[in-house]
């Protein structure tokens, strides 16, 4: 009995040594909640770009079905669409309307929701 204890002394002096004595470093009262909003901010960020991200290759992907469908009746390089024909001749204020069309789709999606949940 008298060996146990003897073991356990040194163990038990080191702990309560360090109970008594104050940490050398203080962490502030509002150190969790800090970290908590910081948090927050990031899931709410990556969960925002992902439903973006969902919403854009949706897009893509109906954009690339329909161009199959608008390729597929003029298979030979003789007869071509008549789509396709306006986007190769106007094709700077196609890619202007997209732009505008995809910046807009970021702002509301992204940009806006992103404002409005930091709000709450």
């Amino acid at each position: 009995m008298e060996t146990k204890k003897a073991s356990v002394d040194p163990m038990d002096r080191l702990i309560q040594e360090a109970l008594r004595t104050p940490p050398d470093i203080m962490i502030p009262s509002s150190f969790t909640d800090k970290l908590v909003s910081k948090l927050e901010k990031r899931l709410v960020f990556k969960e925002i770009f992902m439903e973006f991200s969902l919403k854009i290759g949706l897009v893509l992907g109906a954009i690339a079905i329909l161009v199959l469908f608008l390729i597929f009746p003029f298979p030979t390089r003789e007869s071509t669409s008549p789509v396709f024909d306006f986007m190769k001749n106007y094709w700077q204020i196609a890619l202007s309307v997209i732009i505008v069309i995809f910046f807009t789709f970021f702002f509301d999606q992204v940009f806006m929701r992103f404002i409005f949940r930091r709000s709450r």
